[in-house]
């Protein structure tokens, strides 16, 4: 499975984020872009 990096995130829209993170079973709740980009990523390390 790929690994997302914050840059990688950074580039995407906050829908794609959210779009991504479904396909990849994370739960995301955060609204604003950096604490969703935080959340993935925590989710990402098994967090």
């Amino acid at each position: 499975m790929k690994s997302y990096t914050a840059r990688d995130l950074e580039g995407m829209t906050i829908s794609q984020i959210r779009s991504l993170a479904a396909t990849l079973g994370y739960a995301i709740t955060k609204t604003k872009k950096a604490d969703i980009i935080n959340e993935f990523l925590a989710w990402q390390e098994g967090e």
